[in-house]
This record gives C-alpha cells, sequence and structure tokens, in this order.
C-alpha cells in the first residue's frame, strides 16, 4: 500500500513558514497586512494584522512599494525590489522583497510578499563605496596609492583617473611663508 502524499494541515504550513529565515507577508487589494510569518524578536506578528503595508516603508520608498505592486497587478509577473522598512525608533532594516500574485489578482487581489533582510549586505556595501572614496597619500612625499599598489605623483593619478590636467602655481600663503612675499599674492 503506498503512502498517501503529504498535506499539511494549516498548523504544518504556519509551523513550516515560521522556520523560514525570509519574512512572508500576504496582503489584500487594499495592501493591508492579514499573514505574517515572522517579526522581529522585539515584536510579534500579531501587532502587524491589519496594517497597511506602506505605513511600514520608509516614506523616501513608499512610490517604489506601490509601482510594483501596480506592476504586478497589471502584468501578473513577479516583482522584485529593495525598500528600508522602519518600525519605531529602533527598528530600521532593508529588505530585498519578492511580490507575487495569490491567485487572480481580479478576483482576490491577495499578494504575497516574501522579504530577506539585506542590512548587513547593504551596510557592507556603503562601506565598501565610503573606502573606495578614500585616497591613501603618503604623509611624507605626498604620492598616492592606486588600487594595484603604485604609488604616483598628484599630477599623475589625478590625469590618469580623473582625465584632468594639473596646473601649477604658487598659493599666497606659500609665497608669503617661503618667498617672502615674492609672488605677490597673484599665484593661482
Amino acid at each position: 500500500m503506498a503512502e498517501s502524499p503529504f498535506e499539511p494541515s494549516r498548523a504544518d504550513l504556519s509551523a513550516i513558514l515560521a522556520k523560514l529565515p525570509e519574512t512572508v507577508v500576504v496582503v489584500d487589494q487594499d495592501g493591508t497586512i492579514r499573514y505574517l510569518n515572522r517579526t522581529d524578536p522585539s515584536f510579534s506578528p500579531e501587532q502587524f494584522i491589519g496594517v497597511v503595508a506602506d505605513e511600514l516603508v520608509h516614506e523616501e520608498h513608499r512610490a517604489l512599494f506601490h509601482d510594483h505592486l501596480a506592476r504586478l497587478r497589471e502584468t501578473g509577473r513577479p516583482q522584485e525590489y529593495e525598500v528600508n522598512v522602519v518600525v519605531g525608533a529602533n527598528f530600521d532594516r532593508w529588505f530585498r522583497t519578492r511580490m507575487l500574485s495569490l491567485g487572480d489578482l481580479e478576483e482576490s487581489g491577495a499578494v504575497l510578499m516574501i522579504s530577506s533582510d539585506i542590512t548587513e549586505a547593504k551596510m557592507l556595501e556603503d562601506e565598501a563605496a565610503r573606502l573606495r572614496r578614500l585616497l591613501p597619500i603618503c604623509s611624507w612625499c605626498g604620492r598616492i596609492r592606486d588600487e594595484n599598489g603604485e604609488w604616483s605623483d598628484l599630477a599623475s593619478y589625478v590625469a590618469r583617473w580623473e582625465k584632468t590636467t594639473i596646473s601649477h602655481g604658487i598659493c599666497s600663503n606659500c609665497a608669503d611663508s617661503d618667498f617672502d612675499g615674492a609672488a605677490g599674492g597673484a599665484a593661482g
């Protein structure tokens, strides 16, 4: 006798969804949260049932959220986007969210959103961008180290990366201190 296929109960499905590392949200046609499998430990899912989802999205990203929701409803094709979610003063996280329709959007309007917390990845991206903006300069000779570890003078470095030509002159401070005002303050 063959075993019957696994047919999960509602409780089984809730237990399975609770174990997922992603946040799973179901919203109705008005964008109101009807199901949420998990939240940050300082909240409970029940706190968000009945809340309109866009209220949790940072105001700078609400238009993006609504654009993807409208595109899902127009095309029926899954949508993916990144948004900053802010709840109160202590919860500020970034999520990559995939939006899918649950059945006929015309009929139910229900949308499934599966979100992965990408806050740490965003922080690393920000740090990498900040480090790329740092310019390592020798404190002694003023040469600049490039991405290959080679040292170049400022004019060569700037000309190579910025496609800029350097012109030289003497600033008024140097002219006054090093040349006893010989440049007459007209230095460039």
